[in-house]
């Protein structure tokens, strides 16, 4: 899987702020296993949301975001002839985030963020007589926190669920995210933590209004998708400028 994302934030005015954010998800063809076994397989995803954010006092932040473009395509191919065997697409018809943010030290902050979504997915087999239809509802929070420990270290805890739900079916999962982050040199940061019991490490450094950040993370998502994916490593690199 590659992944480009990219976004813009851009002050309103005294204590507000504008962010507009866009992401593609691809893939080359890869193993997806499945009841009767592995099979070739590819996965793409386009997603753009709008982000405002406001202060409301000098600990108190809201922040309300919806994404006008959010659609997976996921495709399995036949092993020898490459003939598509199954296609599924998903699209989000309607749907919004809503989170805030408490001040409750200099460097010490708390987070919730909800999101709530509805998705329209259309599914495509050659053994069926036509494309089925269907939608479900998706709802996510998550729960965090984050303070500076020591003169040169912050510490930073989450917790997420996500649960999904279509007619009398519903799947749930949930996730605990830890780190640290050690300040080594007045430009050079370093990164440990554990995302759902798998190690992620990283490294970011700034140089004048330029900022790099690097994180590798083990069985990325691996609750959600490690049944069907298989094993992952992602390497991921962050390069963004102020101005």
């Amino acid at each position: 899987l590659t992944g480009t994302q990219g976004w813009y934030a851009q002050p309103l005015g005294p204590g507000q702020g504008i962010q507009v954010l866009g992401m593609v998800l691809d893939s080359s063809q890869g193993n997806v296993m499945t009841p009767g076994g592995p099979l070739p397989g590819s996965i793409e995803e386009t997603d753009a949301a709008v982000h405002y954010g406001r202060r409301l006092s000098d600990r108190w932040l809201l922040g309300i975001g919806v994404a006008p473009l959010l659609e997976t395509e996921i495709n399995l191919y036949h092993p020898v002839t490459g003939a598509v065997l199954m296609h599924t697409d998903s699209e989000a018809e309607s749907g919004f985030r809503l989170g805030t943010l408490y001040q409750f030290a200099p460097e010490g902050f708390a987070g919730f963020v909800f999101d709530w979504y509805e998705e329209d997915v259309t599914f495509v087999n050659p053994t069926l007589p036509g494309p089925a239809n269907f939608s479900f509802t998706s709802t996510e929070w998550a729960l965090g926190v984050s303070a500076r420990v020591s003169p040169k270290m912050i510490a930073a805890a989450e917790w997420m669920e996500l649960e999904s739900e279509s007619g009398d079916l519903s799947t749930r999962t949930d996730g605990l995210h830890v780190g640290i982050e050690f300040q080594a040199t007045d430009r050079l940061r370093v990164r440990l933590g554990s995302n759902d019991g798998q190690m992620a490490l990283g490294a970011g450094a700034r140089f004048g209004d330029w900022v790099i950040n690097y994180a590798y993370l083990d069985d990325w998502n691996d609750g959600a998708v490690g049944a069907s994916l298989g094993e992952s490593e992602t390497h991921q690199i962050e390069i963004g400028t102020y101005w």
